[in-house]
């Protein structure tokens, strides 16, 4: 079920979704399941409002926002 939430966001904020409605709505799930806090992180970059986490999680957190990215190029390329 996480792995689906996860995607989902990913592909809504790549089609133009509001990254920090989904930062905020996340942000409290993500004190109970650290798994989340990359992609809180990555949606509160992408809301240019970064916040400090651990480096493992910058890391994966860089590396959701480079999936966003490239989804939201290739959906731009398609058109």
């Amino acid at each position: 079920m996480l792995k689906k939430v996860v995607w989902d966001t990913i592909d809504l904020i790549a089609v133009g979704a509001d990254p920090s409605v989904f930062a905020d709505a996340l942000a409290e799930s993500a004190d109970d399941c650290h798994e989340l806090v990359p992609l809180v992180a990555a949606l509160r970059q992408l809301a240019g409002r970064p916040m400090r986490v651990p480096e493992e999680h910058r890391r994966v957190a860089e590396d959701i926002v480079g999936k966003i990215e490239g989804r939201h190029e290739a959906r731009l390329h398609l058109r």
